[in-house]
């Protein structure tokens, strides 16, 4: 009976070992996440370093017919993330509703562009000091959304709605007109006639002067202006959630999605104790001696270690395969094309900065956890209680005294 109460609390200690092993690499985890991906001053970084910033808008402007495809499309047929990005907007007064991005009179101005003129406003648009700002405003939105500090993630449009609602005549000439061939006789003369300004019409460019370059002008900022009260103040990407977790959950984890990140956040100083807390388990059913408690201890640690260790090597030489294999064939179209490439430079950075915290990390543990084993190995074993007690030196039993006899002189 006492043997079987020896093996069951042998094996219970064995299975707090691999919880401590688990639990061990989880927290690793984590910190490791903590440290690095809900760090916004990360993506910052990452977002300078693959110059993000001077990048975007020439990708976009070659992007020309996949980003037309994306604003003038309804949004049920173009998805970024299985997210709609915007409402439809309302045009009571031709008494229609388009589900497009941009309404009727950006749809037709997008229309109109060629490839230069479509290169020049995006150039124009998204200087790499607006990108920036706006960039690290949705970053710091965010990483507060995941740490439950916020419902929504947004990325603010006001800096584009404001430069095209402002366009002035020295800047649109050489943006859209300066490139274009004169202007037809026809083409004055519908310029002159005021049927340009009809809604929903392609505008014209041509080089015009004159009067004809004064209506002209007149009439691609009044278009602009309405391209720009178009244009939503924000793109939604994440929105306040419902209540979504369920009822018989709702007491320990939240409602909702963002009260469970607070929960999560809220606890967060407490997750590292949790390998404690198993291996106080694991002494209490295991351990019977000072060597047993460094074993214990150091050996399921060591592991843990190990395998951080090599999850994190796995990643910082492995991405570009995890990338192809299980990333790249899931994006949608316009993440596959150029933007694909500073998707990938950005995501790469990031890996990189995780795996190296993870590998430092595992690294230290498994070094204070070697240490330990190695200092086990210095102490005596504890006696064996399956052998009998030895009896007192001298004794019937005992170790027989053998006293250093003194040799005989010759």
């Amino acid at each position: 009976m006492r043997k079987v109460f020896a093996v069951t609390l042998k094996l219970i200690a064995i299975l707090l070992t691999a919880l401590t092993i688990i639990t061990t690499v989880i927290v690793l985890l984590l910190l490791s996440f903590n440290r690095i991906l809900l760090d916004p001053q990360t993506y910052k970084q990452a977002l300078a370093e693959n110059k993000v910033y001077e990048q975007l808008p020439a990708i976009t402007a070659e992007e020309f017919s996949l980003v037309k495809s994306l604003l003038i499309k309804p949004c049920a047929e173009t998805l970024i993330a299985n997210s709609c990005l915007d409402q439809a907007v309302d045009t009571s007064h031709s008494g229609e509703t388009t589900t497009g991005r941009l309404g009727i009179e950006g749809t037709a101005f997008i229309n109109g562009l060629n490839q230069d003129q479509w290169k020049n406003l995006v150039i124009y648009l998204l200087p790499p000091t607006d990108l920036q700002e706006s960039a690290e405003t949705t970053v710091d939105e965010t990483i507060a959304y995941f740490k439950g500090e916020t419902d929504t993630v947004r990325m603010h449009l006001m800096n584009v709605k404001a430069r095209l609602s402002s366009m002035t005549d020295e800047e649109l000439t050489p943006l859209l007109l300066d490139s274009q061939p004169a202007c037809t006789l026809e083409q004055q003369t519908l310029i002159m006639s005021g049927d340009i300004s009809n809604e929903g019409s392609l505008p014209i460019f041509c080089s015009a002067t004159g009067g004809t370059s004064q209506v002209l002008l007149l009439d691609l900022q009044r278009r602009l202006n309405i391209v720009a009260s178009e244009i939503p103040e924000d793109i939604i990407f994440v929105k306040p959630p419902s209540p979504s977790n369920p009822p018989s959950l709702q007491n320990f984890i939240g409602k909702d999605l963002q009260v469970t990140l607070q929960k999560i956040n809220a606890n967060a100083q407490f997750i590292p104790f949790l390998p404690v807390a198993m291996l106080l388990l694991v002494t209490l059913f295991g351990v019977r001696s000072l060597r047993g408690l460094l074993r214990w201890w150091g050996i399921p640690i060591f592991i843990a270690g190990l395998f951080t260790l090599i999850l994190g090597i796995f990643i910082f030489f492995m991405f570009d395969w995890i990338w192809l294999k299980y990333v790249l064939t899931h994006l949608p179209p316009l993440l596959t094309s150029g933007f694909g490439e500073i998707i990938y430079g950005v995501a790469d950075s990031l890996a990189n900065d995780l795996s190296k915290q993870m590998m430092l990390q595992a690294g230290i543990v498994i070094l204070l956890a070697l240490g330990v084993i190695l200092i086990s190995n210095r102490l005596p074993p504890p006696p064996d209680p399956s052998l009998p007690p030895l009896a007192q030196p001298g004794t019937p039993g005992g170790p027989v005294l053998n006293p250093n006899r003194k040799k005989k002189k010759w």
